[in-house]
């Protein structure tokens, strides 16, 4: 079931045996999201887990993974899809990264908890959607006379989490100078299933995405949410994320040091049908992205995913997006950042 891992972490802090991580991979209580979060608090504190997850516990896969921990106290998981990121030759995409990584660690960001927009406040707010989107209606200075940073999006973090603030911004910076929307944002890791032939991950968060994943506001939709988690109600955006080509990244903490791992996929089209039934699987007032990752299999990313969260933007295509990563690789780089390179990435 859904666990906040804060109240599991302190005490495996200084558990002494073996430590293994379990979920079922179902779509009804996100337990993947807990587990998730859960194995980048053990990785971010230094502490030697292994971890499984199945649909129903009764495939080869899961019992093998479980008898090896029985017999070894560890599971070895398949990371063939994960390299370093290589010495990166001169291009304009390069010069971009680090001119821009440059210009971050010289000129520094701040960041400020937006507190009532954070996962587990008491209510919830359609604004977190509105903020981080080019889309967004005009704010004015407090005398009316200034527009705010007109046709900019606002970038931002939820639910207390500053690996996507860090992602986040970079994201902005570098689609920004690349002339693309920079609209991003953050997803929960909530489930998938195959779909004609492919894994379909489905991606869903109770903080909303920017209005132009959904292909305009026009598409999105204002829903009162679970008073399960939100008890005094409130909206957020609700609507189906359109297809596209994709950057998906996460910056993390492991062996002391900060990572980030950057990745390829797409968003893709679902039969109306079949995003209704995974919808009625999950939360169906939460929007929803149907997601295929380039060159990762379902058990190649559980194990390796160190967040309950993914961060998503969207590139003008396949060739934007490739170049884009590159861009984005390579100002995390220069500001001394661990670089992992995930499945298939044309670097």
């Amino acid at each position: 079931m859904w666990q906040y891992s804060h109240h599991v972490l302190a005490g495996l802090r200084t558990h002494e045996g073996p430590i293994l991580t379990v979920a079922n991979f179902a779509g009804d209580w996100p337990g993947l999201v807990g587990l998730l979060g859960l194995n980048a608090g053990l990785t971010k504190m230094q502490k030697p887990y292994s971890t499984i997850w199945s649909v129903d516990f009764t495939d080869d896969w899961f019992a093998a993974g479980l008898a090896e921990w029985v017999e070894s106290g560890t599971i070895t998981h398949d990371a063939s899809h994960v390299r370093a990121l290589p010495e990166l030759p001169a291009s304009p995409e390069r010069d971009l990264g680090y001119a821009l990584g440059d210009q971050l660690m010289r000129d520094k960001a701040i960041i400020g908890v937006f507190d009532e927009g954070c996962m587990g406040m008491y209510n919830a707010i359609f604004a977190e959607g509105i903020l981080n989107s080019t889309e967004r209606p005009p704010v004015f200075s407090r005398d009316g006379q200034r527009e705010l940073h007109a046709g900019r999006a606002f970038p931002h973090f939820k639910e207390a989490d500053e690996g996507v603030a860090v992602d986040a911004l970079i994201t902005d910076r570098v689609w920004t100078a690349m002339g693309m929307v920079p609209d991003n944002t953050l997803h929960d890791v909530r489930w998938g299933e195959e779909y004609d032939g492919q894994f379909v991950w489905v991606y869903e968060i109770s903080g909303s995405v920017p209005a132009s994943h959904l292909g305009g506001w026009q598409n999105a939709e204002g829903w009162r949410q679970d008073p399960v988690f939100f008890p005094a109600g409130g909206s957020t955006i609700n609507g189906v994320s359109k297809p596209g080509e994709l950057v998906l990244s996460r910056v993390f903490l492991a062996d002391g040091q900060l990572q980030v791992d950057i990745f390829r996929g797409s968003a893709i089209e679902l039969p109306a049908d079949e995003t209704e039934r995974r919808k009625q699987a999950t939360n169906p007032e939460w929007p929803i992205a149907h997601v295929v990752l380039h060159g990762v299999s379902r058990d190649q990313f559980m194990a390796r995913h160190k967040a309950n969260h993914v961060q998503m933007v969207y590139a003008d295509d396949a060739a934007s997006a490739d170049k884009a990563l590159l861009a984005k690789a390579a100002m995390f780089e220069r500001m001394g950042l661990v670089v992992n390179l995930i499945g298939d990435v044309a670097i």
